[in-house]
């Protein structure tokens, strides 16, 4: 190869390489659908509710913690409803359902990853559509740190399901964004559901968080993404995994990734327990039930 072409050839890769790691605002890469519900009780106006749920979608899709990530196979799902139930000074007061959902690979079926339902947050009608998403810059509002930490931690085990390194810069974030956000200050109010950061971010760095991503990883790829593939290693794989968490709840029974798994993944373990042969279900039924008590005994 002459030397023409060994620099046009090399030249050629480092500009592919510039391209592909462009920073760009992980926000770009999430498909939020925000919804706020409250016009129909008056709390707010149609126009307003309409206002609202623009402003939030622009605030999502600027979204950027300022880490360089490859952009993921497709767009984050994720789902935001904003239920106005009182108003305090203006302010309207909302309870926030956030869910994010991620593929399953090798079909058209999608898999819910986080859910947090935080109750009684007052939330700024009148709030710009884009920030800069520096903690440092960011304003001193409770709503924008809430939805800064479901924002990194719905992304983080998002990547944690595709590959380790981009979620480990985003659980990196978490735990810098503790010395700017007050556990007390993240805390939900009765919630059916959740997951606050002042439980999650001073267990970042546990050898149990690691265990739960890695359990967390497995589960997304060794059985849902081989449901179509390997659907006879699915029972074995499934039960191995349950035994995991189950082992990690005994040593640390108020562990909350546990009951996050529990919580999101109950109805599709149901789902794929009713697929097992009645042998199957027999012998993996005693140790499924522990995690997912709602199993019909065989």
């Amino acid at each position: 190869m002459t030397f023409f072409w060994r620099t046009f050839i090399l030249l050629l890769l480092a500009f592919s390489s510039i391209c592909v790691y462009t920073p760009k605002a992980l926000g770009q890469w999430i498909e939020p659908a925000v919804s706020v519900e409250g016009a129909e009780e008056g709390i707010l106006s149609p126009a307003e509710a309409e206002t609202l749920s623009r402003r939030m979608t622009e605030l999502v899709r600027s979204y950027d913690p300022h880490v360089e990530l490859k952009p993921p196979l497709h767009p984050v799902d994720l789902r935001i409803v904003l239920d106005v139930v009182d108003s305090r000074g203006g302010v309207p007061v909302a309870d926030m359902l956030v869910r994010a959902f991620r593929p399953v690979y090798g079909s058209d079926s999608d898999t819910s990853i986080f859910q947090a339902l935080d109750k009684g947050i007052e939330v700024d009608k009148e709030m710009n559509g884009t920030l800069s998403w520096e903690l440092s810059t960011l304003p001193n509002v409770p709503f924008l740190h809430k939805l800064y930490y479901y924002l990194t931690i719905s992304l983080a085990l998002y990547y944690d399901s595709l590959g380790m390194e981009g979620g480990e810069l985003l659980w990196k974030k978490l735990e810098d964004a503790t010395l700017q956000i007050s556990g007390a200050e993240m805390r939900s109010q009765e919630s059916s559901y959740s997951y606050p950061a002042g439980d999650i971010i001073p267990l970042i760095r546990t050898p149990r968080m690691g265990l739960f991503r890695e359990i967390w990883a497995e589960y997304h790829r060794l059985v849902l993404d081989q449901l179509t593939t390997s659907p006879m290693d699915i029972p074995d794989r499934l039960t191995a995994i349950v035994r995991k968490l189950l082992t990690i709840r005994s040593d640390s029974p108020d562990f909350p990734m546990v009951r996050l798994f529990a919580d999101t993944k109950s109805k599709e373990i149901l789902k794929l327990y009713e697929s097992f042969a009645d042998a199957q279900k027999r012998q993996y039924y005693p140790i499924l039930s522990q995690l997912v008590p709602t199993l019909t005994r065989p």
